[in-house]
């Protein structure tokens, strides 16, 4: 009976053991198709590099934006780029050669149209673009307005406008008098007013045209803003304003003294904002214009927008910005003739900026500072990295470094004999700079050390570290140069073309750019694996697969510990039954 018992036990640990090694066995088939093959390849490594601005310096010429997640802009050349709300698209050459792009209008996310200077359209359909499709005026096409995907009015420099349908054109149709139309602006598909260089003005009511209608004997006219069909708004190159209430234009009313007005906003017909050549605004609150205010001490106000009664913004040819609350403008910049040098914000309340007349400036999430000057002998700041509101570092063209803590700056300290192009800091107790010679200044826990060279022949133009282990440089002829904590290592990424600014996320991502070109830095994503499913959005590329789960691994490493721990028994109370017997 012992016997028996003792075998009954044995049998029921043999069945166990078996169920195990079963289990044991379906999960092991099922990991080996997931598991990730040991791949050389899965560090990060720097693409191709990817060209995202082929335009030769041509300057964007227009722009137009129906939210802040989507705004088309076209240039000189025929390119024609666009932001998704976050970076901008590769540029698209949509004209060939016919001519240059002057203007672009978009009724949506899926509907623009852009016109060239050869009289042709060209028509984007939220992917791709499509022309050219020549209107056949003989002039260069100077505005258009599309009020919706089925309603667009193109005007040309020999006094003719041209109507999109949805599907078709027609025109041209001359307005009489053979002037340049310089502007158009469409409230609805039943109302737009053209304004051309002789101080005419045009009227569209869904079927014909009325005009020319002489606003402006005595100016230029520059742009015309409607609201609505009953408001209007005209300026022109000698200081002048004339309104549309729907069924008449007022007399000239002299706002601006003989200064030439740039552009105006209108968001109802009680409120609207010019701009002018020197540096003023005016506001309109549908009974008078305001006196100039003057904003801008370096003049050249080129445009405004306005979105309400209580946000516009003004931007001058100088590069400055000034935004207006509906009482009072803020400046949103201080700039110098020689210009901002850089710029490192750490949130959206605290940024610093220096400049290259030695000069620091902070924002606090409403207005710039007065410059501080931090380098007393006028030296050009270059560079600067803040990492938090209580430290930021500075570099200069002099070899120098200042220190700021959060209150003041420190008095500039030398630590190299060369200027220094740029600075990067992970943390307060770590930053790297380098300089035009090809060195690094590495700042650790309180202290410089002396310049290193890393680049033998070029000048080091960029440089980012996201920590005490990982940075990367860029030098004018396209070589990366990477920190590992320890070492650098060089890779050429950009086919000699110098690679301008870098900018790392982390030791996985970093992107480059240069000369037209934008090389990223990463582990490739994987898209299906073995059993035709994805992995999430950038899980890193093994190679092979999907990632393991790390539950089946954990599950896997027991059921195999088990295993083995049941066999040993089995073998042992196996050999006790043979003595027995």
């Amino acid at each position: 009976m012992l016997i028996l018992n003792e075998r009954m036990r044995v049998i029921k640990k043999i069945k166990l053991i078996a169920i195990s090694i079963l289990t044991l066995s379906t999960l092991i088939s099922s990991a080996v198709i997931k598991m990730p093959i040991a791949n050389a390849d899965t560090a990060p490594k720097w693409n191709s590099p990817e060209l995202i601005d082929n335009s030769t310096g041509s300057p964007l010429i227009s722009v137009s934006c129906i939210s802040s997640t989507f705004c088309m802009a076209v240039d000189y050349y025929g390119t024609a780029v666009k932001l998704d709300g976050t970076t901008w698209s590769a540029p698209i050459n949509i004209s060939g050669s016919q001519g240059e792009m002057n203007a672009v209008s978009c009724a949506s996310s899926t509907f623009c149209v852009a016109v060239d200077g050869g009289g042709n359209t060209y028509n984007f359909n939220g992917s791709s673009w499509s022309g050219p499709n020549s209107l056949g005026g003989g002039y260069y096409l100077t505005s258009i307005s599309c009020a919706s995907s089925t309603f667009c009015i193109a005007v040309d420099g020999g006094g003719n406008t041209y109507n999109f349908n949805g599907s078709s054109w027609s025109g041209p149709n001359n307005l009489g008098n053979g002037n340049d139309l310089t502007s158009i602006s469409c409230a609805s598909s039943t109302f737009c007013v053209a304004v051309d260089n002789s101080g005419n003005s045009y009227q569209f009511n869904g079927n014909s045209w009325s005009g020319p209608n002489n606003i402006d004997p005595y100016g230029y006219t520059y742009r015309v803003s409607c609201s609505s069909a009953t408001f209007c708004v005209v300026v022109d190159s000698s200081g002048n304003a004339i309104n549309y209430d729907g069924y008449n234009w007022s007399g000239i009313e002299k706002i601006d003294g003989n200064n030439t007005l740039y552009s105006v906003s209108c968001v109802s017909n009680s409120f609207c904002l010019t701009v002018d050549q020197k540096g003023n605004a005016l506001s309109y609150d549908g009974n008078n214009w305001s006196s100039p205010k003057y904003i801008d001490p370096n003049g050249t106000l080129i445009s405004v927008s306005c979105v309400g009664n209580d946000f516009c913004m003004a931007v001058s040819y100088f590069g400055h910005s000034y935004k207006y609350n509906g009482l009072t403008w803020n400046q949103l910049s201080y700039d110098n003739p020689q210009g901002y040098n850089e710029v490192s914000c750490v949130s959206s309340s605290f940024c610093m900026a220096v400049d290259a007349n030695g000069d620091a400036l902070k924002y606090n999430g409403t207005s710039w500072s007065t410059p501080i000057k931090i380098q007393q002998d006028g030296y050009q700041v270059s560079s600067i990295s803040c990492v938090s509101t209580s430290f930021c570092m500075a570099v200069d063209y002099y070899g120098n470094a200042i220190e700021f803590d959060g209150s003041s700056w420190s008095i500039p300290l030398n630590i190299d004999s060369v200027p220094v192009h740029k600075i990067s800091c992970a943390n307060s107790s770590f930053c790297v700079a380098v300089d035009v010679d090809g060195n690094y200044i590495k700042f650790e826990n309180g202290s410089w050390t002396s310049p290193n060279r890393i680049d033998q022949h070029n000048v080091i133009l960029s440089i980012s570290c996201t920590s005490s282990t990982f940075c990367i440089a860029g030098d004018y002829y396209g070589n990366a140069i990477e920190y590992n904590g320890i070492s650098w290592s060089t890779k050429n990424i950009n086919y000699g073309n110098y690679l301008n600014s870098i900018s790392c996320t982390s030791s996985t991502f970093c992107m480059a750019v240069g000369n037209g070109y934008a090389v990223r830095y990463g582990i490739e994503e994987v898209t299906q694996n073995n059993g035709g499913g994805s992995t999430k959005p950038g899980a890193p590329n093994t190679g092979l697969g999907s990632p393991v789960n790390p539950s089946k691994s954990i599950a896997l490493i027991i059921i195999l510990l088990s295993s083995a721990i049941g066999l040993f028994i089995f073998f042992k109370n196996r050999k006790s039954i043979q003595i027995n017997k």
